[in-house]
Order: structure tokens, then C-alpha cells, then sequence
């Protein structure tokens, strides 16, 4: 990566360089024979410097490439659908041990549609946070009605 910004920045400065030159060079007009030869060199020069770093950044950018990616798939373990849906079970048959009208069976039962709906979108990561809030739900029992009361669900037409 260091090498890649240095040729950037090699690179950058030397057309500055070159856009000043240039600049200076149609200021000398022909009055000064000497300096133009000089300022027309210094131009080639910088030219034959940006192009062999342009051709270096062709071979050592897709090398860089190819190591980075590389090294990022073989440290880092993606979940996959296979992870998702162990833990949407794991979580599922925590919330099936409840009693079917808990409050709380019901917030991880949602969580576990949410769950698997980010699985169908491709979302393991996502997925896997909700059958872990789920199971959450289910363990911790955070939501409790007063006897005699029920959580109204309400539809969405209503």
C-alpha cells in the first residue's frame, strides 16, 4: 500500500512540476534562448519520470491487489447460511420453550422473521445478530405482563 500511494504521489507532483515548466517556458518566449533549452529538457525528463511511474504502477498495483485480497479472506471467517440458520434454531427452540401468549416468546419470534429475512438478503452477519437478540429475548425474559393482561397485536389495517 506504500509503495502504491508513493507512486501516486511521485506521480502528482511531477505533473505539477510539469504545468509550471510548461507555464515558465511559454514566459521565456524567445528572448531567452539558453533557458528555454534548459526548461525544455527539465520537461522531458519529468515526462520520461511520470511515464516510468505510470508503467511501475501496472505491474506492482494488481500484485498489491492480489496480496491484499488474499490475506483478507484467509484471516477473516464470513458467516454463511449454514451459521445463520444453527443459530435461528438455537434461538428458535429457546423461544418455543415459552409459553405461547409470553411477551417475550413473541419479541423473539420477531427477531426471528427479521433474522431470516437478512438471510435472504445475503445479510449472515445481520442475520446472525438477530437470532442472537432472539435468544437474548428468550433467556432473559425482559418482558412480562401483570396477571389478567394480553399484548394486543395490532394489524396493519388497523
Amino acid at each position: 500500500m506504500i509503495t502504491i500511494t508513493t507512486i501516486m504521489i511521485t506521480t502528482t507532483i511531477t505533473t505539477i512540476t510539469t504545468i509550471k515548466l510548461r507555464g515558465e517556458l511559454e514566459s521565456a518566449g524567445r528572448r531567452d534562448a539558453s533557458r528555454r533549452t534548459h526548461l525544455e529538457s527539465e520537461m522531458r525528463r519529468l515526462a520520461c519520470l511520470r511515464i516510468g511511474f505510470s508503467a511501475l504502477w501496472l505491474f506492482v498495483g494488481p500484485g498489491c491487489a492480489a496480496a491484499t485480497s488474499g490475506a483478507g479472506a484467509s484471516t477473516s471467517s464470513e458467516p454463511t447460511l449454514e451459521d445463520c440458520k444453527s443459530a435461528v434454531a438455537q434461538a428458535g427452540a429457546l423461544a418455543a420453550d415459552l409459553p405461547p401468549d409470553n411477551v417475550s416468546r413473541y419479541f423473539a419470534e420477531r427477531h426471528l422473521q427479521q433474522a431470516m429475512v437478512e438471510a435472504g438478503n445475503g445479510e449472515f452477519d445481520e442475520c446472525l445478530e438477530m437470532a442472537a437478540r432472539a435468544a437474548e429475548q428468550a433467556r432473559e425474559r425482559r418482558h412480562e405482563l401483570p396477571p389478567g393482561e394480553k399484548l394486543k397485536v395490532r394489524q396493519a389495517d388497523e
